[in-house]
């Protein structure tokens, strides 16, 4: 069809009234400035938000997009993350999302989002949830400055002081329902993904860890305090590195590795997201030790040449005197046993 138009348009270019061929023009440069600039896909943000006004990533929830009169589902990632395509290419296209608390059974409840024009346009929304209610809020990407210093000593300082607690204990107290035994398994608990979703945010808060359910298969409490052991911050290890960055990539290309302090081993960032990095622990000769996703805050322990090393994510953020043309790099702390 559009090559009927663009010929029919060529043929009858010269009969045109100049009013008309410039408006045709000038609505051509802006549809063709449209699909070269505009983003295709939304990325998106789905967060609850408990009694404290807190805000907590919703995992795993499923929801469903009419594109081209199909029905696509989809499922937020651990850190409440999705991204859908636009049903249409042309601006103005509503994007409609149909989401599902309690589940996708026969009968379950849904509820309907409708994303503002300029969430569509800009290619970013976020969808907050309070007592069941959906409603969407102005995403502010992570790498604009903020007015005000975060509110992270508070946080810190309980996780600092609660570091004593045992694993079972901390998922006695956040569950909802009672656990009467370890290897009970999540299933049979019955919560929808935003209980569980806002149990994990208070476990994370309670020791400073993070609970990384697209890599860890949690399917019972006993896996769940596995995970939370191993998530621990290393306090009585020593600190090899703090806060070093590197870049997947150069402005030339060139591939950026850090090296980890006393080994022949190094890192080697694959690819960064907003609050992500997939990463690769290698030997100086390319052989692959470790090979995962971290977010923000997350560790991951490895063993190499007899002792135990802890790789964790500190932040993404800017860096480097290249920051105007490839501003974003990952920051590591890294500690040994």
């Amino acid at each position: 069809m559009l090559d009927k138009l663009f010929k029919f348009i060529v043929e009858k270019w010269q009969q045109m009234p100049r009013e008309v061929q410039v408006f045709t023009y000038l609505l051509f440069v802006f549809l063709f400035s449209y699909l070269l600039l505009v983003p295709q896909y939304v990325d998106g943000k789905l967060m609850g938000i408990d009694e404290q006004n807190r805000e907590f990533a919703i995992q795993h929830e499923t929801f469903e997009l009419d594109v081209d009169g199909r029905t696509i589902r989809f499922v937020t990632n651990s850190r409440g993350r999705f991204a859908i395509p636009k049903p249409g290419k042309l601006p103005g296209n509503q994007i409609a999302l149909t989401f599902f608390p309690d589940g996708t059974g026969h009968g379950a409840h849904e509820v309907d989002v409708i994303i503002p024009f300029v969430d569509t346009l800009l290619g970013r929304t976020k969808i907050l949830v309070k007592k069941g209610e959906y409603y969407t809020a102005n995403y502010q990407p992570s790498n604009l400055p903020s007015l005000f210093p975060k509110a992270y000593a508070q946080d810190a300082m309980q996780a600092d002081n609660n570091t004593h607690i045992s694993a079972i204990d901390t998922i006695k107290k956040a569950f909802p329902v009672p656990i009467t035994a370890e290897n009970k398994s999540l299933a049979e608990l019955d919560l929808s993904a935003m209980q569980l979703s806002e149990v994990y945010a208070q476990i994370e808060r309670e020791h400073d860890i993070v609970i990384n359910t697209d890599r860890n298969q949690i399917k019972s409490i006993s896996d769940l305090a596995n995970l939370i052991e191993q998530q621990k911050a290393p306090q009585s290890w020593e600190s090899i590195m703090s806060s070093a960055w590197v870049k997947p990539k150069g402005v030339f290309g060139q591939q950026y590795v850090l090296p980890i302090t006393g080994t022949d081993y190094q890192i080697k960032p694959m690819k960064l997201l907003d609050d992500s990095v997939q990463f690769q622990v290698a030997s100086a000769d390319g052989n692959p030790l470790f090979t995962g996703n971290l977010y923000q805050g997350e560790r991951v322990n490895f063993e190499l040449e007899g002792q135990t090393y802890s790789v964790e994510l500190e932040k993404v953020d800017n860096a480097g005197l290249d920051f105007l043309f490839n501003p974003k790099a990952a920051y590591f702390n890294v500690n040994k046993n």
